[in-house]
């Protein structure tokens, strides 16, 4: 994806050379940096988005993007109010973003479509439960866990005591790479 600056050039007396400073350049564009796992494909589906570069909003678009070392993947461009952006990871639904207002020029946003890794083989009882807890105690109302394909009762469980805390109707989960759950799961 491309940075748009704006900026005036300069052309010097005898057309030989152009000067363009950037000290006071502009982005006529927003940024939107998504948080979430390091070097990993996610589908952003947005309704109502001008790319930087655009003049014309596009509707009803998927951008496919990859994150970087760090877990954060990058849009630029501007949002308008009512504008809907949904990250995805697989096909499960990471974080759903309304924007009430129209996106300001070189302001920054964040979504957090963080995931919580509990696939690792070797991970205790105590380290789902903690690591749960933390999301929670964080006030995060999207909670999305990566689980072994073959996740057994345990480690269910131990998500339930992580997650005992919670008011009633108080978060979403979603249960990532998990293929059935266990009887008492």
């Amino acid at each position: 994806m491309h940075s748009f600056l704006s900026r005036t050039a300069e052309i010097t007396g005898n057309g030989q050379g152009i000067n363009v400073s950037f000290s006071n350049a502009t982005r006529n564009y927003s940024r939107l940096r998504i948080a979430t796992m390091p070097n990993k494909p996610i589908t952003v589906t947005i309704n109502k988005y001008t790319p930087a570069g655009s003049s014309s909003m596009e509707w009803f678009q998927d951008i496919a993007l990859t994150s970087d070392e760090k877990g954060n993947a990058y849009l630029y461009g501007n949002f308008v109010t009512n504008s809907i952006v949904n990250v995805e990871y697989g096909g499960a639904l990471l974080a759903t973003h309304h924007f009430y207002e129209v996106t300001g020029n070189a302001k920054s946003y964040a979504l957090d479509a963080t995931v919580v890794l509990l696939a690792d083989e070797g991970i205790t009882y105590d380290q789902i439960v903690e690591d749960v807890k933390k999301e929670l105690d964080a006030g995060k109302t999207y909670i999305n866990l990566i689980l072994a394909p073959d996740a057994d009762e345990e480690t269910l469980d131990a998500i339930h005591i992580g997650l005992q805390d919670a008011r009633y109707g108080s978060i979403n989960l979603t249960l990532i790479g998990c293929k059935k759950i266990p009887s008492r799961g």
